[in-house]
């Protein structure tokens, strides 16, 4: 029996040649959110911590920074709270190696450890032997003009030295030293208000000449002005914790770009622009801080684009079959993941995709309805038919499977609620359609 025309196309090009139906719902109409994506990603970073660190098997070495992410993002979405404590254990007793070496101090992972260690009531004052409190604080600029700026500091001779602290570690200090109480709160906080420009986003990186006057975004050279989704949405998260009408109005301005870049999809690029490659990367940081600040219907917009990238437990998971939970970070690597796997290159993205989306499926919205399949039980050689659905959640990918053939259905903005074939010979065909782990069988026959 000779496969469909419309199945040999999509083995190649991912389902992007199905007729796909879509209904129109407005945003935000679920009423209650699916723990089901959650609770499998969650899982499956648990999975890649062993003895509280995650390793890197290309490079060979424990990834602290990675491993701290991992925690963060367990612990935003409120799952396996003693793989988080865990993690902390095992950072505190690599934070020494991890935030300095001599005599290079590195300020971004210094606020980052301390944030991780705020979070989980641990203090930083003496974390895995560290005062990671005081470390941050004799980093934090005292002169004009980069007052307020955090720098790392190490040996000018060394030819691989160098200062590279960013707006992330800036935003991780701000929310660590206003928590604490520290005296350079505000004016650790002062610069990274600073970072964000007129349009409401935060660049990524510092002007690059510390002696200009005006260390602000609108103030660097236009080259040093690009915005960065994963910098403003950290900056929105960090600034939760920071006390003040300044850092309101500034979450206020970011919350109100974010929600301008976000594509119809509702993924995100890196940069913002329409343009650029959307990820699940940006788009699960842009909808956890959007999701954190109040703009539920367009976190959940975020959560179902991050869902679409998500390995589910069904036949079309392929070769990522033992990956069921992890989030690819864009269609390329999930269909490059389907037919090779996840591999000792491939895994670190996987991992950092994982860790910083997880938290938006919090928000990913909830099917409405039973699951159902419906399809003619008869159709003739090379007329499209249609398989109709009912009981799909926004995000959800199709897969249909028969003997020999299948396909997978990417979503759109709304739930997939029907796919559109055209057989090229005649037989009887009997397909179980999947949504996520929920499937249903249908036969046709196609008569020549």
């Amino acid at each position: 029996m000779g496969k469909s025309r419309a199945l040999s196309i999509v083995v190649a090009t991912a389902a992007a040649t199905l007729v796909t139906g879509m209904t129109s719902a407005p945003a935000g109409a679920a009423s209650t959110y699916d723990p089901a994506p959650t609770k499998s990603g969650a899982a499956w970073l648990s999975d890649q911590v062993t003895d509280g660190l995650v390793h890197n098997e290309q490079y060979d070495f424990d990834d602290v920074g990675l491993s701290i992410d991992v925690a963060l993002g367990l612990d935003a979405a409120g799952k396996k709270p003693t793989v988080v404590k865990a993690i902390t254990k095992a950072v505190s007793q690599n934070v020494a190696f991890y935030t300095a070496f001599a005599p290079s101090v590195y300020a971004g992972p210094t606020a980052k450890a301390a944030v991780l260690a705020l979070s989980q009531d641990k203090n930083p004052h003496a974390f895995g032997g560290v005062d990671l409190v005081a470390q941050l604080e004799s980093r934090v600029a005292t002169a004009a003009p980069i007052t307020g700026r955090i720098e790392d500091a190490f040996d000018p001779t060394d030819e691989f030295g160098g200062d590279f602290a960013n707006v992330i570690g800036q935003a991780y200090a701000a929310q660590a030293l206003s928590l604490v109480g520290s005296a350079k709160a505000t004016s650790a906080t002062a610069f990274l208000l600073q970072q964000q420009c007129d349009k409401g986003y935060f660049r990524q990186y510092f002007t690059t000449d510390k002696t200009r006057a005006d260390q602000s975004c609108q103030g660097a050279p236009r080259a040093e002005r690009g915005a960065s989704t994963d910098a403003t949405a950290l900056a929105v998260l960090a600034l939760q914790d920071v006390k003040g009408s300044r850092a309101k109005g500034a979450v206020k301005k970011a919350v109100a770009w974010l929600e301008d870049t976000q594509l119809g999809s509702g993924a995100f690029t890196d940069t913002g622009k329409a343009k650029g490659v959307a990820n699940t990367n940006s788009t699960g940081l842009a909808g956890w801080a959007l999701g954190e600040t109040g703009a539920t219907d367009a976190a959940e917009l975020a959560a179902a684009a991050v869902r679409a990238q998500q390995v589910v437990d069904n036949p079309c998971a392929g070769k990522l079959a033992k990956h069921v939970g992890a989030i690819a970070y864009d269609f390329e690597a999930l269909t490059s993941g389907e037919n090779a796997g996840i591999t000792k290159k491939t895994s670190d993205q996987w991992r950092r995709a994982s860790a910083q989306a997880l938290p938006v499926l919090r928000w990913a919205p909830k099917a409405e309805g039973d699951f159902t399949v419906t399809a003619p039980r008869t159709v003739a050689v090379d007329e499209q038919w249609t398989i109709r659905l009912t009981g799909v959640a926004a995000g959800e990918r199709v897969c249909g499977q028969a003997a020999g053939e299948g396909f997978e259905q990417w979503p759109g903005r709304n739930p997939i609620t029907r796919s559109s074939l055209t057989f090229d010979d005649p037989g009887v065909r009997t397909y179980t359609i999947w949504a996520g782990t929920k499937h249903r069988d249908v036969t046709v026959r196609v008569t020549g």
